[in-house]
This record gives structure tokens, sequence and C-alpha cells, in this order.
């Protein structure tokens, strides 16, 4: 939260926005890249690693959506599901529906459906490691929820998820306007 000082600095007073970006805006935000590099690597400071995207809007095999797919370090399937507000039972359903779809795919053949051009391909190998590393890709998928904030009830739901193998994280986010400029903030508010 951000907060203005008073003008005898002995009071903090929270700053109020009414800007509130959609999916589709917050989405177009965490996939730009401004470095001039083909690969897009996800923001660190974002999600708590480098992420490599691989697309935005998959389409999964029932034609539902993620809004994000992307590979982190170890070659693993990362899901990133964007949610505008609240983040509330039911997300995390969403989440594990396009998680189910592509856990199906593993190694190759996750390639073959996601990156089949060598550039791309590349990319990932850079990425993880190399192209010895093929058969560790999408081994463990695992979730990311964003939102401005989540109903509890889906931390216990992470919990009993990172307790069966599947890694959950839940990222919030804080857009904030102060005149004609525009600050958003993310901080990690589970993670298993």
């Amino acid at each position: 939260m951000l907060f203005k000082v008073s003008d005898n600095e002995k009071s903090l007073s929270s700053v109020r926005s009414d800007w509130r970006p959609k999916e589709l805006e917050l989405e177009n935000m965490l996939i730009s890249k401004d470095d001039g590099s083909s690969a897009q690597i996800l923001s660190e400071a974002v999600f708590g690693e480098p992420l490599l995207l691989i697309s935005n809007q998959v389409r999964t095999r029932y034609q539902k959506r993620s809004d994000i797919l992307a590979l982190d370090r170890a070659g693993n399937a990362v899901i990133i599901e964007l949610k505008r507000d609240l983040g509330r039972l039911g997300v995390e359903t969403q989440a594990l529906q396009y998680l189910a779809d592509f856990s199906a795919y593993k190694g190759e053949a996750f390639l073959a459906k996601y990156a089949p051009e060598k550039n791309n391909r590349n990319h990932i190998f850079g990425f993880i490691g190399g192209e010895a590393k093929i058969d560790k890709i999408n081994k463990n998928p695992r979730i990311i929820l964003v939102a401005r904030s989540f109903d509890e009830t889906i931390y216990s739901l992470g919990e009993w998820l990172s307790s069966k193998g599947v890694p959950f994280r839940c990222v919030t986010y804080a857009p904030i306007a102060v005149g004609s400029d525009k600050f958003i903030s993310f901080s990690i508010a589970f993670d298993r």
C-alpha cells in the first residue's frame, strides 16, 4: 500500500487510486519487453524468479484460454492465471484445468505443441541450460495466480496442492495512479 506523508510528517494517509487495469492490460504489461531481445523473460521482481514466456492466451485442447504459459529454469511449465480484482474460489479450478491439459505434454511433445519453431526452441534451451535437458521439460508443472487480493481459502487449497507435489504461488498487485503517472507493485502473498 502507498501512503502519503502529511506536511508536518506526523501522520500517514493511504493513497486511493481509481485505476483498475483490465486483465488483458495487466497481461500486456507483464509480457512486454523493453530490452530489445527476442526471448521474453518475465520479471523476477514480479514472479519471484525469472520465467521464459512461451505464449499468452494459449488454447487448451478444450478451447479454453490460459492467460500466460511460461517455463521456469528447470524446464517446468508455469501456468499464470490473472484476475483483475479478487482471486476467489474458482480461479484455482480454472488454473487446475489448464495445468491438467498442459501436463499431458512432456519433453519433445511439449516442444512440438507449444514451441515448434527452431528460434523458440533455441531460446528454451538457452534458458534451461541446453538441449540435453529436453527430457526434463514439463516434469513438474505448476501454477501462479495473480490478483489484487485473494480469498484466504485459496491458500488452504495451495497448501494441499503443494503437499501433493503441485507448486502453487499467489502474487498480489496494487495499481496506483498519481496524477497522470501510473505505478504498479507486486508482492508474493503465498508460495509453496
